[in-house]
């Protein structure tokens, strides 16, 4: 199956980055976009101010858009797109092509797990307990329809990212998804 762009959600400490850098070894022709790299562009950044985070994710909905134009295949964007933030990028992007091809893909964890994973972070990397817990909570509540929900406890990217090629290459489910 031919996926245009990849959506990874979760949790801060949850998995998605290295979850990313385990994809990008299996699918070399894509392009990956953190959307915390987008933020730290901007002068003063201000991780809790949610109109410069709305403002990233639509510069990162664009660029992703420029790269499929120019055939990465697929394109990775990763974030936590807490509070409904996920609906409102893939609105975007299919506004500026309503054929796209898109596989969003949640990951959550079990509360150890969770904490294992923070306590492990480097210490200017968020490892907000209640915040991580809270958003991590959310994940299975709050997905988009067709979102590959995906529990990490215990597993490693490797062992994420052989199941999520699993579920790239079965055409029904990703006809049902994509309205084919």
């Amino acid at each position: 199956m031919n996926w245009n762009l990849l959506t990874i959600r979760g949790a801060p400490g949850v998995g998605k980055s290295s979850l990313a850098e385990a994809l990008r070894r299996k699918l070399t022709k894509g392009a990956i976009i953190e959307v915390d790299r987008i933020r730290e562009m901007h002068n003063q950044v201000n991780w809790w101010h949610p109109g410069l985070h709305r403002r990233s994710l639509r510069a990162a909905g664009d660029l992703a858009f420029c790269f499929v134009e120019q055939g990465a295949c697929p394109v990775l964007v990763v974030d936590t797109f807490g509070g409904g933030k996920l609906w409102a990028f893939l609105k975007h992007l299919r506004g500026k092509s309503p054929g796209l091809r898109v596989l969003p893909i949640a990951l959550h964890c079990s509360e150890a797990e969770l904490r294992k994973r923070l306590q492990a972070r480097a210490d200017w990397q968020c490892n907000d307990w209640y915040v991580c817990r809270l958003l991590n909570e959310q994940i299975p509540r709050t997905g988009v329809s067709g979102e590959l929900l995906l529990d990490v406890s215990d597993r490693t990217p490797e062992e994420v990212t052989a199941e999520i090629l699993h579920h790239m290459e079965s055409k029904d489910w990703a006809d049902t998804f994509n309205g084919a």
